[in-house]
């Protein structure tokens, strides 16, 4: 199952690591990677391309949970599962 806290350290590494290394193309291999990092190797998260410059998560329940794209010159990563926790920490999208 893929905690608030898996969920967000993997679309942050996705936003910093996308942007600062300012990948042109959605690449599925390079993305899962980078994903997968940031749950401690564990693979509870899949990378989909739906198009050229885009795609989607889908946790280990098969819900799609954020999606991908590249827009506007730089990597936008937007979280679609709502937060499980009235704690968690949600960031804005952008």
């Amino acid at each position: 199952m893929v905690t608030d806290g898996d969920l967000a350290r993997s679309l942050n590494a996705l936003s910093t690591t996308l942007n600062d290394q300012k990948l042109g193309e959605f690449d599925v291999s390079r993305l899962q990677k980078i994903v997968t990092g940031a749950t401690g190797g564990e693979p509870i998260l899949s990378v989909h391309q739906g198009s050229p410059t885009g795609g989607f998560l889908v946790d280990d329940d098969g819900e799609q949970v954020a999606e991908v794209k590249l827009a506007d010159g730089g990597w936008k990563v937007e979280r679609w599962r709502e937060s499980r926790s009235s704690h968690a920490y949600v960031p804005s999208p952008g």
